[in-house]
């Protein structure tokens, strides 16, 4: 629109026209359902801090952003310049931006807010990229659990920007565990978990949200709920540290923001931390961690996304976050926005339809079947009707194994559907190999939708201990619940007595194991909850990951294998989501100097090992230790329990006995 003066002047505005809503369950745009496919936007940059440096680089940001399969921008905690929301509705990004947020709560934050309020209402009530409101995140700068007074000021808050803007959703308060809603458009929640290490938290807690859990609103009374609001996942995410950390580290001069973040969020001294670690034995370079890093960032990160697209209700999900910010780097993009693996896995992934490949086991021997599901999430205005959906299973060539294609395929728009499943059975093999698991969802000719899944086939050979030496099973305290007959069901020779075996399995490292191996035997100790496990070793002790941030909800933390494992079976420098049912629940804290004073015991080989976000509190999985005459291998994975039933626990626990008899 423009408006001219007689005298010469004018002015000119653009507008868009459209209706946003929420309407059974789900964000509506002109009517019509839409999957919110967001991502976190800090909106700050490397150099210019809280701009972008140009209206060209802001653009391809949003463009590349788009290509990545992104619909929505969260602006976290910040309203952007006007020129992001033109550029928004130049590209066709829509938009979710929140005020600011304070420290101190009074009368005149209030008035400040209000001020606020009207001015970005004004400024932006003529973008249509601009969908939706948010007064508070994580109710930071309020007491929304002690103060009734608070959240009758958001009530009230909520209520005033509606008057001024009904045209928009508002989100009251972004909540996360500790917080809640009251009276809001969106229903949204973050969770941040760990993968594969919180898969199963992870995976609950999906399935709880999807029912509309009474503990997103407010239980004093005052929630004012619908029923309806739509479910959007509005946080996750996972790190990878960026290709830049490793020349940075090395470098004389560093980065303004090198100096930036505290504890385990630290970038500086990452070499230091490096070239004193366990794991520089593991890996060629500190830039070959901080690949590996990103690389388990690009699966992790994808698991969780089809976690959530297969789930009914939920209608859409912000990951956190578009790109780095400073230290903090669970970005698609670094801080200088170039693209991480992340970006890559998910180009042509992300969009209105996903289709999503789910199996039982993402481990399995030769021989066996694992269960395979499809799930389509359908939201895009293609119609499935009487659709097919094609499968073949290839290996890591690209060889086709099998195939198959089911029909009559039919998912109304707005809706989340099982769509096939069958039984996989898989070939064995002389050694462990990726297998991929590729599928095509069409209909009348038209490409709906595709997927692909890696999984893990092992040889069956690895199910047998039968070629191994006779084992002692030392048990004193009863932890190995059922493993003697397990291990009597995979062939292993179990020895009569704790002194007739070739090795000792024990589950304690107490005096008569370390003197045994004083005097030359050979054995494995499976520590598996350190709450159980005190140490007769001074300079070892068994912790739980619970402390010094080890579960890595949010600053993630990254368990690291040896060559030695990573060649024998496969696998990534990772521990990557095949192995899953391995993931230790304690870590090993080792005090080299101390552990010397015990029959001069020293270190001889590390196979595993955990660090936390930039390289911090480093910790040990499984070590070989030499004891006098013999040596005792140490491990927190999780190969004792329920082994029979998982194959990835079997093939550990025989690739680490095969390296001890070996030794």
């Amino acid at each position: 629109a423009k408006a001219s003066l007689s005298n010469g002047d004018d002015y000119s505005v653009t507008f868009g026209i459209r209706v946003v809503e929420c309407k059974g369950g789900k964000v509506c745009i002109n009517g019509e359902p839409i999957y919110i496919i967001g991502a976190l936007d800090q909106d700050f940059y490397h150099d210019e801090i809280y701009r972008a440096p140009s209206d060209d680089f802001l653009e391809e940001q949003f463009r590349l952003a788009k290509r990545l399969g992104f619909n929505t921008l969260r602006c976290h905690l910040k309203l952007p310049e006007r020129r992001y929301l033109d550029i928004a509705d130049r590209v066709g990004m829509l938009v979710w931006y929140e005020l600011p947020s304070w420290s101190r709560f009074g009368e005149r934050l209030r008035q400040r807010v209000k001020r606020h309020i009207r001015e970005m209402v004004k400024r932006d009530y003529n973008h249509p990229s601009l969908i939706a409101y948010g007064i508070v995140g994580e109710s930071w700068g309020l007491k929304l659990n002690e103060q009734e007074l608070h959240r009758r000021w958001l009530i009230e808050t909520v209520e005033f920007l509606r008057s001024l803007d009904g045209t928009r959703l508002i989100v009251d308060n972004s909540p996360c565990f500790g917080n809640f809603h009251i009276k809001t458009d969106i229903n949204d929640f973050h969770i941040y978990c760990n993968s594969p290490d919180e898969d199963e938290r992870f995976r609950r807690w999906l399935h709880e949200f999807d029912k509309r859990p009474y503990w997103t609103f407010s239980t004093h009374g005052d929630a004012q709920a619908k029923g309806d609001e739509p479910l959007i996942v509005s946080e996750f995410g996972i790190w990878g540290l960026p290709e830049e950390a490793a020349k940075i580290a090395k470098a004389n001069r560093t980065p303004w923001w090198w100096k930036t973040g505290s504890g385990v969020c630290r970038p500086e001294g990452l070499n230091e931390r490096f070239l004193s670690s366990y794991a520089k034995d593991a890996f060629e370079s500190l830039d070959e961690v901080c690949t590996a890093t990103r690389t388990h960032q690009a699966e992790a990160l994808l698991y969780q996304i089809e976690q959530i697209r297969r789930c009914k209700n939920i209608v859409g999900y912000v990951v956190t976050q578009l790109t780095d910010v400073a230290w903090e780097c669970n970005g698609i993009l670094d801080f200088e926005r170039h693209e991480k693996e992340v970006a890559k896995a998910l180009k042509g992934v992300q969009a209105q339809d996903m289709l999503i490949a789910t199996l039982s086991n993402e481990c399995v021997f030769g021989g066996t079947t694992t269960l395979l599901e499809a799930t389509l999430s359908h939201y895009s205005r293609l119609k499935v009707e009487g659709g097919s959906l094609r499968l073949r299973l290839c290996d890591e060539h690209g060889n086709v194994l099998c195939e198959n294609e089911f029909g009559d395929i039919t998912v109304e728009r707005g809706q989340t559907n099982k769509v096939a499943e069958c039984e996989l059975l898989i070939s064995d093999f002389q050694e462990p190999t990726w297998l991929t698991v590729e599928m095509q969802l069409a209909c009348g000719g038209q490409a709906i939708a595709s997927t692909r899944k890696r999984f893990l086939a092992l040889p069956s050979s690895l199910r047998s201990f039968d070629a191994l030496g006779s084992i002692s099973i030392y048990d004193p305290q009863c932890f190995f619940n059922g493993l003697k007959e397990e291990l009597q069901g995979l062939c292993a020779h179990i020895a009569t007595d704790f002194d007739s075996g070739d090795l000792v399995l024990s589950s304690v490292v107490d005096e008569k194991l370390v003197r045994a191996v004083a005097n030359g035997r050979r054995a494995i100790c499976i520590v598996e909850m350190a709450h159980a496990m005190p140490s007769f070793i001074d300079g070892i002790s068994f912790i739980d990951r619970s402390f010094k941030m080890r579960w890595g909800s949010w600053c993630t933390s990254f368990t690291w294998l040896s060559p030695t494992l990573r060649n024998a079976l496969k696998l990534p420098c990772i521990l990557p989501h095949a192995m899953r049912d391995v993931v230790p629940r304690c870590v090993i804290e080792v005090d080299g100097e101390k552990i010397k004073h015990v029959f001069d015991a020293k270190i001889e080989r590390v196979d595993a090992g955990m660090f936390v976000g930039w390289l911090h509190n480093e910790a040990l999985v499984a070590l070989t230790m030499r004891i006098g005459a013999g040596k005792l291998l140490l491990t927190t994975f999780q190969i004792a329990s329920e082994l029979s039933s998982k194959p990835a626990r079997v093939a550990l626990l025989r690739v680490l006995l095969e390296t001890l008899f070996e030794q």
